[in-house]
C-alpha cells in the first residue's frame, strides 16, 4: 500500500492496472486522429475529412449508448455484466483495428463523389467499441474505492498520450509544402494536382506507415487487455472493492436459474445481495449513515447539476466540436503545426492527471473559474478557424506558436477541471457515475454533429488552401 498526498492509501498495483486499463478507453480512436495529417492529403475528402470522422465517432457514441442501455449497463446493472462487456470490447476493438489496417484505402462512388468508405466502416467499428467499451469501465469502476477514478482519469490521459508518441516519432515528412487550389473554366476551385503530389511525396517520407501504427496499437490493447484481466482475478485487488463481485454474480447466479421472473427480479436480486453485504446504498436522511454517501460528502442536486453542466462544457472542445475544426484554424500556417498540435498537445494532459493524483480542487466556485479559462482559450482557437485561410498572424513566426501554446493550456485546463469534476462526483454514490459517462457521450457526439453541419452541410468556412 502506499498513500499519495491526502489521497489515503491505495494499492499501487491496483493503481498501475486500472491506469494501463484506461489507457485503452479510447486509444484507437485516438490513433486515427494522430493519422489525419498523413490521410488528409491522399484522401477524396482532404480538408473536410477530419468532419466525417468526428461524424462517425458522433454516430458511434449514440450506438454505444443505445448497446450499454439494452444490456442494462445504464441502469445499474451489476458489475459482473460490466466486466463481461469490458472483456469483449477490448476484444474486438483489436478485431477491428486489423480490418482497418487492409481496408483503410477503399474508396466508392457514393452520392456523386468519391468516398472513403473503408476508412468510414473501420473508424465507425472502433468508436462503436471504444465507447462502448468506456462507458463499461465507468461502470466497473464503480465498484472500486473513488481514488481509483484518479487512475482512470490517468489512463485515459495516456490512451491520447500513447498515439501521440508513436505519430511523433512517426513524423509527416521531412517538407512541408502546402496544397493550392486552382480555378476551372465554370469558376469552380480544384486542387492542384502538383501540390497534391508534392505533399503525397512528403508523406512516403514518414518514417512507418499506417499499417504499423495499428500494429504497435494492438499490440497495446492487448496489454490492456491482461491488465483487466490481472485486475480481476489477483487477489489483492479484491481487498480494494467498494462490494465483492465474486459473491455478487455466484449469488446472482444461482437465483436466475432459480427464477424466471425476467430481468426486473433479477436486478432486485442482486441489488438485495449489495445491501446485504455492505448496506443500502441510498441516501435518504434516515439510511445515509449505512449508504456510500454520508451527509458530510452529500452535494445538491443544483450542484451536480451545475458540474456536469461544467463537464460539458469542458469536453465539448476537448473531445467535440474543436477536433474537427482544428485543421482549418491550422492548416494555414503548415501541416507541420497541426501535426505538433496533435502529436505534443495530449502529452499536457498525462502530466496534469499526474499532478491530480495529490491534488484535485474541490471548490465549485474553482471550478467554474477554469470552465471560464478554458472557454475563452477555446474561442480563440474557434476564432481562428472561422478567419481561415486569413488566420490570425499567419505569415509571422509567432502565429504558428501562439496558436499551439493556446491549445496545450486549453487541453491542460480542460483535462484538470474534468478530473476534479470526476473525483468530486465519484464520491454521490455508483449511480452518479452513469450520469458522469452520459454527460461525457453527449458532448463528444454532439460537438461533431455541430462541426460537420458547418464544414459539410452549410459550408461556412472554406478551405484555407494556397493559391497557385
Amino acid at each position: 500500500m502506499m498513500k499519495l498526498c491526502n489521497r489515503g492509501e491505495i494499492s499501487a498495483v491496483v493503481f498501475l492496472l486500472v491506469t494501463m486499463v484506461g489507457s485503452v478507453s479510447w486509444l484507437s480512436m485516438a490513433g486515427l486522429h494522430m493519422e489525419l495529417p498523413l490521410l488528409t492529403p491522399v484522401l477524396p475528402e482532404q480538408w473536410s475529412l477530419a468532419s466525417y470522422i468526428h461524424l462517425i465517432m458522433a454516430i458511434g457514441n449514440l450506438t454505444s449508448v443505445i448497446i450499454c442501455g439494452m444490456c442494462g449497463l445504464m441502469c445499474g446493472a451489476s458489475a459482473c455484466s460490466s466486466r463481461d462487456v469490458v472483456y469483449a470490447m477490448q476484444t474486438v476493438n483489436m478485431a477491428f483495428c486489423l480490418v482497418l489496417i487492409y481496408i483503410w484505402n477503399i474508396q466508392a462512388y457514393v452520392f456523386g463523389a468519391w468516398r472513403s468508405v473503408g476508412l468510414f466502416i473501420s473508424a465507425y467499428l472502433i468508436s462503436v467499441a471504444d465507447a462502448t467499451g468506456n462507458i463499461a469501465v465507468y461502470s466497473y469502476m464503480s465498484n472500486y474505492k473513488a481514488v481509483y477514478m484518479t487512475a482512470l482519469c490517468l489512463g485515459e490521459g495516456l490512451g491520447t498520450a500513447v498515439p501521440a508518441v508513436i505519430a511523433f516519432i512517426q513524423g509527416v515528412g521531412e517538407h512541408t509544402r502546402s496544397l493550392c487550389r486552382v480555378a476551372d473554366d465554370g469558376g469552380q476551385f480544384h486542387v492542384s494536382q502538383q501540390s497534391l503530389s508534392n505533399v503525397t511525396e512528403d508523406i512516403r517520407h514518414s518514417r512507418f506507415t499506417l499499417q504499423s501504427f495499428y500494429g504497435i496499437v494492438i499490440i497495446y490493447i492487448a496489454v490492456g487487455l491482461i491488465s483487466f484481466i490481472l485486475l480481476n482475478n489477483l487477489e489483492l485487488t479484491k481487498c480494494e472493492r467498494t462490494n465483492s463481485m465474486d459473491e455478487i454474480e455466484e449469488e446472482s447466479s444461482r437465483k436466475s436459474s432459480r427464477s424466471n421472473s425476467g430481468s426486473e427480479n433479477n436486478a432486485k436480486s442482486i441489488t438485495e445481495i449489495k445491501m446485504k453485504h455492505y448496506g443500502s446504498t441510498t441516501t435518504t436522511e434516515d439510511e445515509d449513515a449505512g449508504g456510500e454517501v454520508n451527509d458530510t460528502n452529500k452535494l445538491s442536486i443544483g450542484i451536480i447539476v451545475g458540474l456536469l453542466i461544467m463537464e460539458f462544457v469542458v469536453m465539448s472542445p476537448l473531445y467535440g466540436y474543436l477536433d474537427p475544426l482544428l485543421p482549418y484554424a491550422t492548416f494555414p500556417y503548415s501541416y507541420h503545426t497541426y501535426h505538433t498540435i496533435n502529436s505534443v498537445g495530449n502529452l499536457p494532459a498525462v502530466v496534469i492527471a499526474l499532478l491530480s493524483i495529490c491534488y484535485t480542487v474541490k471548490s465549485t466556485v474553482s471550478l467554474s473559474i477554469f470552465t471560464i479559462i478554458s472557454t475563452i482559450l477555446a474561442a480563440y482557437i474557434t476564432v481562428n478557424v472561422s478567419l481561415t485561410p486569413d488566420v490570425i498572424l499567419r505569415y509571422e513566426s509567432v502565429g504558428p506558436i501562439l496558436m499551439i501554446v493556446a491549445f496545450l493550456l486549453m487541453k491542460s485546463v480542460c483535462v484538470y477541471t474534468r478530473i476534479s469534476i470526476a473525483c468530486k462526483l465519484a464520491d454521490q454514490g455508483e449511480n452518479m457515475m452513469t450520469w458522469y459517462g452520459i454527460v461525457n457521450r453527449a458532448a463528444t457526439g454532439l460537438g461533431p454533429l455541430v462541426s460537420y453541419l458547418i464544414v459539410n452541410v452549410f459550408q461556412v468556412i472554406e478551405g484555407g488552401f494556397e493559391s497557385c
